[in-house]
């Protein structure tokens, strides 16, 4: 008779447990949680003062909930609310719009800007700084090799700056 308690209770509480997945809180499904700065700087959650933290949860059974973790008298308090489909899916384009209209790096694919630079490096040194001594037809020595790293550096260094550049500014916004 025990042991058909404690087999029923067993499924039970197998049953009672539920599974969360964390979804996307936005359209495109890359953002899963928002963070203080991020909220601040999209102007997001402004009704929690101290926030730390957001994130959207899903059940197993299409239950949506917002969970906010947010200080509250020096104290982590987490709030959880209940979301319909409807309401996730305007949470989910107010936050995307928001990104958008903030022009926030939070979308901004950099997976490019290391072969762009090691590309823009090896035909600085090898094609375009070689080049401009032979450009000029300069045929002392010193001064060629020079220009010739000069050229290189150049060739280089600024389009690294101006990829970073468009980076910070972006995430300045």
């Amino acid at each position: 008779m025990k042991l058909l308690i404690g087999f029923i209770l067993m499924l039970l509480s197998l049953q009672l447990s539920a599974e969360e997945l964390v979804v996307p809180l936005d359209s495109a499904g890359k953002i899963f949680f928002i963070d203080n700065k991020t909220a601040r700087e999209l102007n997001l959650f402004t009704e929690f003062e101290n926030l730390v933290e957001v994130q959207l949860y899903k059940t197993d059974d299409n239950q949506y909930f917002l969970e906010v973790i947010y200080l509250s008298e020096n104290r982590r308090v987490k709030s959880r609310k209940q979301l319909t489909e409807t309401e996730v899916e305007e949470l989910r384009s107010k936050v995307t719009q928001a990104i958008y209209s903030s022009n926030h790096s939070l979308y901004l694919n950099q997976e490019g800007r290391t072969d762009f630079l090691i590309n823009t490096a090896l035909l600085s040194l090898f094609v375009w700084g070689p080049s401009v001594p032979i450009l000029f037809d300069i045929s002392n020595g010193a001064t060629a090799t020079g220009l010739s790293l000069l050229t290189s550096g150049l060739c280089f260094i600024i389009p690294y700056y101006i990829t970073q550049l468009y980076h910070s500014k972006l995430r300045s916004n």
